[in-house]
C-alpha cells in the first residue's frame, strides 16, 4: 500500500469520525480485498460489496457486518433507501455501464459517486 491509499483510506475514515487503528486496518484489508478483486475481470456484485462490508465493519460492529441493514435511516431530515430498496439499488449500480436515462436526480447522483470510488480505486 503507498502512501496516496493509506492517505486516502485515513481521510475516507475521518469523514465517518473514526480514527481507531481497528478501523484503519479494516479499512486496509477491505481496500486490498477491493483492488485484487477489480482487475481479476470478476464483476463488481452484491455479495463483493458485502464482502468489502464485512471486512470495513466485522471489529466495529459484527451485527451489521456484510449484512443489508433491516431498519429505516435517516441521514440529517432525509430518510434515507428502505431497507427493501437498498438490494434492488445495489443491483442497479452494479449492472448498467451508464445511469439509466428515467433516474431520478438522487440515484444519478448516487450513481456517479459509486462509479467515482470505482475509479478511484482503479487509478491509486
Amino acid at each position: 500500500m503507498d502512501k496516496k491509499e493509506l492517505k486516502f483510506l485515513k481521510e475516507s475514515n475521518a469523514i465517518e469520525r473514526e480514527y481507531s487503528e481497528i478501523a484503519l486496518n479494516d479499512s486496509i484489508k477491505a481496500w486490498e480485498y477491493a483492488k485484487n478483486f477489480i482487475p481479476s475481470g470478476r464483476k463488481i456484485d452484491i455479495p463483493m460489496i458485502l464482502t468489502v462490508h464485512q471486512f470495513l465493519m466485522s471489529r466495529l460492529d459484527s451485527r451489521i457486518a456484510g449484512k443489508i441493514r433491516e431498519c429505516d435511516v435517516w441521514v440529517g431530515n432525509r430518510k434515507c433507501l428502505a431497507p427493501e430498496e437498498i438490494r434492488l439499488s445495489l443491483q442497479d449500480w452494479c449492472l448498467p455501464e451508464t445511469c439509466p436515462d428515467d433516474a431520478n436526480e438522487e440515484t444519478i447522483e448516487a450513481y456517479e459517486d459509486v462509479k467515482k470510488f470505482i475509479r478511484n480505486m482503479a487509478t491509486l
